[in-house]
């Protein structure tokens, strides 16, 4: 048998608890940072674990992503620094 050093143990109720961590982090982070909105709402997009903030501009997202951190270690989660990534888009209309 191998120990857990870290994590949670794996079983039927694992990824529900995981969601529900993970839900209340980027909710905190729509609650107390700007960012790009669609209807009404901060856009964040969530799948699994993966979370990527959408914002105007680089600055935003950087806020939005360090909001996010405290947020998850209030909670137990941890950002993982090294996969965390930064990209921009920019669109011109006319």
């Amino acid at each position: 048998m191998f120990p857990i050093k870290n994590g949670l143990k794996q079983d039927a109720l694992s990824p529900l608890i995981f969601n529900f961590a993970l839900e209340y982090s980027c909710r905190r982070v729509q609650v107390n940072q700007g960012g790009l909105k669609l209807n009404g709402k901060y856009l964040m997009l969530v799948y699994a674990d993966d979370v990527n903030t959408v914002g105007g501009s680089l600055h935003i997202i950087q806020k939005n992503t360090v909001a996010l951190e405290v947020a998850s270690k209030e909670i137990g989660l941890e950002v993982n620094a090294e996969e965390t990534q930064y990209s921009t888009f920019f669109s011109y209309c006319d």
